[in-house]
């Protein structure tokens, strides 16, 4: 095992086949990120929030208030220069990762093919013996898979919350809006 440590901040790392094939710090940097930003969304939100000055008669009731309703030019620079970016930058590891694990699959399942064994199975004997077996799932597309489809329900909990704070976007899809922005930034 390696004595490399997992990423401190939730940045893109280099992308690199390293990334990818080390599970643990792979999924570190994936769980640092959400960790970072979406399973605090509402502290984002509530930092970006400009409340009054305190009236201490507000402590007088306890009934609870509704969130406030941000701004939308602040919701849209939250998204813009925070929310996606960072959404972002997990889907290119996703991509980049996916792409080197299935590269990896072929790889080996066209070595496997090209071992021939010494007593090649006669198809009278043995019918099934010479098929070709699809490309087994490796650990690495398992894990892509299991974090795409966690990072799909944060996603959808973090809108939710975004919804609630910035009331125009009730109503839209994160996946639309996440396209919006990359037609915006070229294409990333």
């Amino acid at each position: 095992m390696s004595n490399e440590q997992p990423p401190a901040t939730a940045s893109l790392p280099t992308l690199t086949p390293a990334l990818c094939f080390h599970i643990t710090y792979l999924k570190d940097f994936l769980r640092y990120s959400r960790a970072s930003l979406d399973d605090t969304i509402s502290a984002h939100l509530n930092a970006l929030n400009k409340y009054p000055a305190f009236d201490p008669a507000s402590t007088s009731s306890s009934t609870r208030r509704p969130p406030r309703i941000l701004s939308r030019a602040v919701c849209y620079e939250f998204l813009n220069n925070t929310l996606l970016p960072k959404w972002n930058d997990r889907d290119r590891v996703y991509e980049y990762c996916a792409d080197l694990a299935k590269q990896a699959e072929l790889e080996e399942a066209a070595a496997k093919a090209s071992i021939v064994p010494a007593n090649k199975p006669r198809a009278r004997l043995d019918p099934y013996g010479a098929r070709t077996l699809p490309v087994e799932e490796s650990q690495l597309s398992r894990v892509i898979r299991f974090e795409r489809n966690s990072d799909s329900i944060v996603r959808d909990r973090t809108w939710e919350v975004l919804g609630e704070r910035c009331g125009f976007l009730w109503g839209r899809r994160w996946e639309d809006e996440m396209e919006r922005w990359r037609k915006e930034k070229g294409g990333q």
